[in-house]
């Protein structure tokens, strides 16, 4: 950790002695085991509530016949039963059905990644001190933005603050 700021009285800290300073503030952060439990049934309500994979299959199945009927529509051109400006309109509707699934499809793809995000913090609020020991340099500095409100340096002299649902539980 360095300041490059101007006239800043940081010169630098060693990453083994910051690590080690992160780790002892984060020792006394676990979660009791009931604790984790509740956390565990709300987090599985809240996602089950959340998704629903029979919305996804039916919207699956929806734009397989979707596109049944594009075919069909094409067909219908090719073989003159229908003229050019009907086709357009028929196509236009079509292709706005599509785009209507498509984006219902995206939003249920993202309530499957919120459910990932979620899963990942329920393991974080678990043990922060040993998610922090397995994390590799990039996900250490990301964990001690999440973890720490402020972080400062002050000669060789750490200050870590947690954040506000972090001091709560210690």
């Amino acid at each position: 950790m360095r300041c490059h700021t101007h006239g800043c009285p940081t010169s630098s800290i060693r990453e083994d002695l910051l690590e080690a300073e992160i780790v002892d503030a984060l020792l006394g952060t676990n979660c009791a085991k009931a604790d984790k439990n509740c956390l565990q049934k709300a987090m599985q309500a809240w996602i089950q509530k959340r998704q629903h994979s029979d919305f996804r299959d039916a919207l699956d199945l929806q734009l397989a016949k979707l596109k049944d009927r594009e075919d069909r529509l094409t067909d219908a051109l090719i073989d003159r039963l229908i003229d050019k400006e009907t086709f357009q309109q028929r196509k236009d509707k079509l292709v706005a059905e599509r785009v209507e699934l498509q984006a219902l499809l995206a939003e249920k793809r993202n309530l499957e990644e919120d459910a990932a995000l979620a899963r990942n913090f329920l393991e974080l609020v678990k043990s922060p001190h040993l998610t922090y020991q397995m994390a590799g340099p990039h996900q250490k500095r990301r964990l001690a933005e999440i973890l720490f409100s402020n972080r400062t340096l002050r000669g060789k002299s750490l200050y870590l603050v947690p954040r506000k649902w972090l001091k709560d539980r210690a």
